[in-house]
């Protein structure tokens, strides 16, 4: 007595018997092509004939994939929402495992977009359980075609740097340098000026100078002094005002100076401060001596009395 097969088994028969009529086509074919005399010397007809097998093994070859497909289903492929192609809903998720994707899908009704990832809801607006990842997370999924999807906003066009007004580019700066403008001395013989700043210059050595010459030179503006320097970035370093204090001696009397003055300034203000104070303290022990004298009066006057 036979089982009662289920629809499923029956499916599962009928894919297996469409296989191997496939396979027995694709065999007939095969010994269709093996007769066909070879392509050197072959006639116009065993051409044709040859193609012709060829063309139906091949369109019989695509109808086993749709066949396949028509029973099976589309397969779940592996992606981020993104390259999936931003989804919004009518789709099927299948986990974001590594090596396979679930049994069975879970429709998606909705997708919650946020900068930190997406969200996936069913029906309800319930939570699918696993469906909340970043952006470049990849999962399982079966998009049709005609899902709907989020529409990307255009970018907004890159806009041209400018220099804020009253201030000057460094192009602009380095080409008023080398034409040698009011702010930056011409550079000393065998160097160019490289980066012009605004209290100090870079200047580089050029072919022309000595071999044994240091490939940089740091100068102060101020004092038209320089420092040799192993680089650019190392001479920004010299350069600095704290920087210029080390080796440029018009800075150090510049600082020394200031520092002098300072010091004058202080002092002034401590004499001062002092002799306010010596005032006002004369002036109260002036007023409590009046004080204690009217006092006294006045006890010996009452004592008389």
């Amino acid at each position: 007595m036979t089982a009662n097969k289920t629809p499923k088994d029956t499916q599962a028969d009928q894919a297996a018997a469409q296989v191997e009529a496939q396979a027995n086509l694709a065999a007939a074919q095969e010994q269709v092509l093996a007769t066909v005399h070879p392509i050197n010397g072959e006639t116009e007809e065993a051409k044709a004939a040859r193609h012709q097998a060829l063309e139906v093994k091949h369109a019989d070859q695509e109808a086993q994939v749709a066949a396949e497909q028509a029973l099976t289903g589309p397969q779940p492929t592996r992606a981020t929402w993104k390259q999936h192609g931003n989804p919004l809903s009518g789709w099927e998720f299948f986990g974001t495992s590594v090596k396979t994707p679930l049994a069975k899908g879970i429709k998606v009704a909705k997708v919650e977009v946020t900068p930190q990832g997406v969200t996936l809801l069913t029906r309800g607006s319930r939570a699918i359980d696993g469906g909340a990842f970043g952006s470049a997370t990849k999962f399982w999924a079966v998009v049709p075609a005609e899902a709907p999807r989020k529409v990307e906003e255009p970018k907004a066009p890159k806009q041209e740097r400018t220099v804020a007004e009253g201030r000057t580019s460094a192009a602009d700066q380095l080409a008023a340098a080398l034409a040698g403008d009011s702010a930056h001395a011409p550079a000393p013989e065998g160097y160019e000026i490289r980066w012009p700043k605004g209290g100090y210059d870079l200047l580089k050595r050029t072919p022309q100078a000595p071999a044994d010459s240091p490939p940089w030179l740091v100068r102060c503006n101020t004092h038209n002094l320089t420092t040799p320097s192993v680089g650019g970035k190392a001479g920004d370093a010299l350069g600095t005002k704290a920087g210029r204090l080390e080796w440029c001696s018009g800075c150090q009397a510049d600082a020394k100076a200031e520092a002098q003055a300072a010091a004058k300034a202080a002092k002034a203000k401590a004499t001062q401060e002092a002799k306010a104070e010596a005032a006002q303290a004369a002036e109260a022990a002036k007023a409590e001596a009046a004080q204690d004298a009217t006092a006294e009066h006045d006890s010996a006057a009452k004592s008389e009395g």
